[in-house]
């Protein structure tokens, strides 16, 4: 008997073996095989500076096969003393968008992670952390968990996109009427402001993920409800994170600052604000004309009574030639602290000559907005 096998018949079969084949790979799982953490437990000791970063800490293990031959990537997930891995404190991507097999931290970014894992400055703790392997379709955990036991340095890992302060103390109770500090510097935060008796919180947010700092003494701690006792001063408030500080120096004065050491002292009207009013200017002559350089001066005393005088001026050390007029641009009235062992002629700005006997108004706005520290000058001739 011959066999009849006709390219209808072939059709039918390589389509049956086709769909036998799909079949069979949609119902077969693709996995993840298991492998294997290679760094075992360590001990860390933070010790980095500006200028050393201290040694790396290497968190590696084998690489993990896919079932269907696919890529395999990894995320390494770090928790707190509670090992909640269903939320982890933090996770980290590998290099080559999570290909490699290895994270290199340094220790600023060690510092960040136990900062994250509920390990405070100068305290001793411990980090857990595990590999997540993942492809497209599945992941696999491996069951290891390693530990990580850090002791930390000074101050805070990371520094607050924005700091505010609210409570008793500032007149404002409700977080959402919170008064903005200015960031000086990437660690630093700085506000002018009238505090009296009550409690006070300088916080990141104004709502969501709320985390309140305080002072202690001149340490700054992550707690609330801090404390003021005065009544109804003007304080310079200096917040650094790097190493973890706080100053609440209270403000006594500040003065325009001209001539022969000449201090006029202008008044707080509130917003970081302070104000000269019709204030006739008495020019003295020298040999080369009259003064007109100026400058300010804020005199503060610190928690121990100690007198600081802090210099306000221009940016540029070296004035302009020209007199200031109604045309000069914006950036001519900007002012920041100065160099105090600086001359009273550097960093220094000029009133307009123009009238023989003039009165002035100033402004000082001291404020978290704009970039800059900002003052403004009007001249009027006397009667």
């Amino acid at each position: 008997m011959k066999n009849i096998f006709s390219f209808k018949n072939l059709g039918l079969f390589l389509c049956s073996c086709l769909a036998v084949s799909c079949s069979e790979d949609e119902t077969t799982p693709v996995t993840i095989g298991d492998f294997q953490v290679l760094t075992p437990d360590l001990e860390v000791t933070i010790s980095y500076t500006d200028t050393d970063p201290g040694e790396y800490v290497d968190l590696s293990w084998d690489r993990a096969k896919a079932s269907d031959g696919t890529t395999v990537f990894y995320e390494v997930q770090f928790a707190g003393k509670d090992k909640n891995f269903d939320t982890p404190s933090m996770t980290i991507t590998p290099d080559k968008l999570g290909y490699a097999n290895v994270v290199q931290l340094s220790q600023q970014q060690m510092n960040i992670v136990a900062e994250r894992t509920g390990i405070r400055p100068l305290q001793t703790g411990e980090i857990y952390w595990r590999v997540r392997a993942i492809t497209g379709l599945v992941e696999h955990v491996n069951s290891t968990v390693r530990t990580i036991k850090v002791t930390r340095q000074g101050g805070f890992a990371e520094t607050p996109k924005a700091i505010f302060v609210y409570g008793e103390a500032t007149g404002q109770s409700d977080i959402a009427n919170a008064i903005p500090l200015k960031q000086t510097t990437e660690s630093e935060y700085e506000g002018f402001m009238k505090l009296g008796n009550g409690t006070y919180s300088f916080v990141n947010a104004k709502e969501g993920d709320i985390r309140s700092f305080r002072a202690d003494g001149t340490d700054l701690v992550e707690e609330d409800n801090g404390t003021i006792e005065g009544n109804n001063k003007i304080y310079h408030v200096v917040l650094n994170f790097t190493k973890a500080t706080c100053t609440i120096n209270e403000v006594k004065s500040f003065n325009l600052w001209w001539v022969d050491n000449t201090l006029v002292p202008l008044t707080f009207i509130g917003n970081s604000t302070w104000e000269l009013t019709n204030y006739e200017l008495q020019w003295v002559k020298f040999g080369r004309g009259k003064s007109q350089m100026y400058k300010f001066q804020m005199i503060e005393t610190d928690k121990d009574g100690n007198e600081i005088v802090v210099p306000f001026g221009s940016y540029n050390k070296t004035p302009p030639a020209e007199n200031p007029t109604e045309t000069t641009v914006p950036d001519y009235w900007t002012m920041d602290m100065v160099d105090p062992t600086a001359t009273i002629g550097e960093y220094t700005f000029k009133f307009n000559l123009s009238y023989e006997a003039q009165l002035v108004d100033i402004r000082v706005m001291l404020q978290p907005e704009p970039e800059s520290y900002f003052h403004s000058v009007k001249l009027s001739v006397t009667e």
